[in-house]
């Protein structure tokens, strides 16, 4: 259930200027407050091109502690939640021409729409990126938020650094009804908070897991999600 700018795009719920506010939403962040990598350090991260774990370097596998879904490529490892069911095969997964790939975990009575985008309880979504350029960009920002954490915290929304199995990583919470520029878009009227976890691993990985919380489940799948960060393994 990845909420990416992408699949927003495709949407019915899509407008015009929805995709470059996703895009620049989260630099304003970084402008306001002041810091990111501008100016002369934009030479630094010159992108590279970009590739993504695919579907053959997942495994389910099915323990005695629960089912868990292993990609040993990247060296991670996760606790699939009680009762919840993994996606691999959507079509739109088949059809992205840029090569990017990511798994869906859906609770028992998390529904997509045809947009492929969460309409009825949790889910979330995890991809595994090799792009060294944004490795260097969520590194760097992990020493800006730790120098002033006070600059990333806003009225509705907030980005911290937390740890995940080990490693240093961001965590990024918005909330997107709220702000005026999202706030009349029936897509996201339903939304109460977006997530996003950034965990660079090396220099050229990094790996991602992003969820939305419908308000009508916040407090549930808030907590699933926060149970299923504590089952992450990264070697």
């Amino acid at each position: 259930m990845k909420f990416s700018i992408a699949k927003f795009a495709k949407s019915k719920y899509f407008v015009p200027g929805i995709v470059i506010g996703l895009v620049i939403f989260g630099w304003l962040i970084l402008l306001i407050a002041g810091l990111g990598p501008f100016g002369e350090e934009k030479e630094k991260f010159v992108s590279q091109p970009t590739t993504w774990s695919q579907k053959e370097d997942y495994v389910i596998k099915e323990t005695p502690e629960g089912k868990f879904v292993i990609n040993e490529k990247a060296g991670l490892s996760f606790k699939v939640p009680e009762g919840w069911r993994v996606e691999m095969d959507r079509e739109e997964k088949k059809a992205n021409s840029a090569g990017g790939y990511w798994i869906d975990l859906l609770g028992p009575d998390g529904k997509l729409n045809e947009d492929g985008l969460l309409e009825k309880g949790c889910g979330m979504g995890i991809y595994v990126e090799f792009q060294k350029s944004n490795v260097d960009l969520v590194k760097q920002e992990i020493e800006f938020i730790k120098d002033a954490p006070e600059k990333y915290i806003t009225e509705n929304s907030k980005k911290e650094v937390i740890e995940i199995s080990g490693y240093p990583s961001t965590k990024w919470v918005v909330k997107p009804k709220n702000l005026e520029m999202f706030k009349n878009i029936e897509g996201l009227k339903q939304i109460e908070e977006w997530v996003k976890i950034e965990i660079p691993v090396s220099n050229e990985q990094i790996i991602y897991v992003d969820t939305y919380f419908l308000s009508d489940y916040q407090e549930k799948c808030l907590q699933e999600f926060n149970n299923f960060l504590k089952t992450v393994s990264i070697k």
